[in-house]
């Protein structure tokens, strides 16, 4: 999905989209960090915006608790450890103490 899209769609007014663009022709930089730096949107909206556009699910900590990598990505070498060493855990707190964990590389 189309990140302009995915922005406007979660409440992003057009006028803060092409301020954002603007800023990013000259000083680079992610489009939706730049809004997030401007006030344009909650970071809490960060998770469900990055699901949207890479048409993915956020997940829950027990869901994060049972994910297990894909057999293609597991060997011998890869420990929890190692996976720690190349993911950047990052916790989101939702409503009703709700979390989630997102795996940024």
């Amino acid at each position: 999905m189309d990140i302009e899209a995915t922005l406007a769609g979660h409440n992003v007014s057009e006028e803060d989209l092409e301020k954002a663009k603007s800023y990013q022709s000259r000083a680079g930089g992610s489009l939706e960090k730049i809004l997030l730096n401007m006030g344009s949107f909650s970071e809490e909206l960060l998770p469900s915006i990055y699901a949207q556009i890479t048409e993915s699910s956020v997940l829950s900590v027990d869901d994060r608790d049972a994910w297990v990598p894909p057999a293609e990505h597991r060997s011998t070498a890869a420990s929890p450890r190692s996976l720690r060493s190349r993911t950047t855990p990052t916790y989101h707190r939702g409503g009703a103490g709700a979390s989630t964990l997102y795996l940024c590389r």
